[in-house]
């Protein structure tokens, strides 16, 4: 008797240890922050993005002839009656510097196709960013830049016209040595920026080739 009396107090003590450790396991557990087993939905809940479908630019001194690769003159001839000319002009003409323009068409895609866009689904652009890269490697480009540009896009045919390469690009390194002969073969990669009409932040990117050089013009 007495023996059966030792074995049940050895169970209930055991039972309590194990009890006690049970529950300091679900305190444990209900110390760690809560996490679901669904993966979590997307921020983007538009329901249409915006698309560059061309990108097109033009030498500042012949704005008319847009194409798909750019030839930028490091330095142009302007006409000056009665100039002697100089270094890279001949007479009647003078050194000058033109900025590059950009035209990129742009266009709303719903991500439903079976529906049109609406002026729910507009978006505006606000500002760019322009880079270059050079294609052999090297690392000497123009700077980077942001300029403001303001196109609400409603369809698939809106156009924006911007600057691809300023004016101040051209008096510094490494274009100003350009003047005196050599090319710098890029890739410009332009990043536009806005909003559809629910605030949500848009952006679509596009590239192009420029080749820098003084060609002469």
């Amino acid at each position: 008797m007495q023996t059966s009396t030792r074995l049940l107090s050895l169970f209930r003590a055991r039972l309590g240890v194990r009890r006690a450790a049970g529950l300091t396991m679900v305190a444990a557990l209900a110390a760690l922050p809560m996490r679901s087993a669904c993966t979590r939905p997307q921020d983007d809940n538009a329901s249409s993005y915006l698309v560059i479908s061309s990108l097109n630019a033009a030498s500042g001194n012949d704005p008319s002839h847009l194409g798909g690769v750019l030839q930028s003159d490091v330095i142009s001839c302007a006409d000056a009656t009665g100039s002697p000319g100089d270094a890279f002009c001949p007479v009647n003409k003078a050194s000058t510097m033109f900025p590059d323009l950009g035209q990129a068409k742009l266009a709303v895609v719903m991500k439903n196709p079976t529906l049109a866009p609406t002026s729910a689904n507009y978006i505006t652009l606000t500002n760019y960013r322009v880079t270059f890269a050079r294609t052999d490697g090297g690392t000497a480009v123009p700077p980077q830049f942001d300029s403001a540009v303001t196109v609400t896009v409603t369809g698939s045919d809106a156009q924006a016209g911007f600057i691809l390469v300023p004016t101040a690009s051209k008096e510094i390194a490494p274009l100003l040595a350009l003047r005196n002969g050599g090319e710098i073969n890029t890739v410009a990669t332009v990043t536009f920026f806005g909003k559809d009409q629910a605030g949500r932040e848009i952006q679509a990117t596009a590239t192009i080739g420029v080749i820098f050089a003084n060609w002469g013009g």
